[in-house]
C-alpha cells in the first residue's frame, strides 16, 4: 500500500541520515522488504551507518544480522578492541573460531607488552580466565601463560598473577 511505501521510505531516509543506537528501524525496514529489495537496500544502511574510523556497535551488529562476520572480525583485528571482542566472541567463535583465538592472542600480547604494575597483570589473567569459555580457549590460555612466563620472567609479579591461573 501507499502508507507502507512511505513508511518505508523514511525509515530508509532515517537509517542512511542519522547514526542509530539499536537495531529496531534497521529490522522494521528489513521486514517490509522483498529478499530482493533488502541487498541493495542493507548496503546502502551499512554504508551510511559504517562511515568514520570509530564503528559504532549497533553497526557491528547489523553487520553480524546480515552474516558479516569476517568484517567485524576485520575491524577488532584493527581496532584491538578487548570489550568489544569479546560481547561478539560467541557469535564470531561460531563461524570462525580460529581468526577470534587470534585476533585475542595478538590483542592480549599488546596489553601484556604495555602492563607494568599488579592490577594490570590482574586484569590480564581475568581476561585469560575469560577465554576458558571459547573454542580452543584452554589452549590460547596455555600458550600465552607459557609465552609470558619465557617473555616476562624479570616480572615477578606477572609470574606471581599468572600462577594464580
Amino acid at each position: 500500500s501507499d502508507n507502507t511505501a512511505q513508511y518505508k521510505q523514511g525509515l530508509l531516509d532515517y537509517l542512511t541520515h542519522f547514526a542509530v543506537r539499536d537495531l529496531t528501524a534497521y529490522q522494521q525496514l528489513k521486514a517490509l522488504c522483498t529478499p530482493e529489495e533488502w541487498p541493495a537496500l542493507a548496503e546502502a544502511v551499512l554504508a551510511y551507518q559504517g562511515q568514520g574510523r570509530c564503528k559504532s556497535s549497533t553497526y557491528l551488529d547489523m553487520l553480524i544480522e546480515e552474516g558479516r562476520e569476517q568484517e567485524v572480525l576485520a575491524h577488532f583485528a584493527q581496532t584491538h578492541d578487548l570489550q568489544g571482542l569479546k560481547h561478539y566472541a560467541s557469535q564470531l567463535c561460531a563461524r570462525y573460531p580460529q581468526e577470534t583465538a587470534d585476533i585475542f592472542r595478538t590483542t592480549l600480547t599488546q596489553q601484556a607488552a604495555a602492563a607494568n604494575c599488579r592490577n594490570d597483570y590482574k586484569r590480564l589473567t581475568s581476561e585469560l580466565r575469560a577465554l576458558r569459555q571459547y573454542p580452543g580457549g584452554a589452549d590460547l590460555i596455555d600458550e600465552l601463560v607459557s609465552l609470558w612466563r619465557a617473555q616476562y620472567k624479570r616480572r615477578p609479579a606477572m609470574m606471581e598473577e599468572l600462577g594464580k591461573l
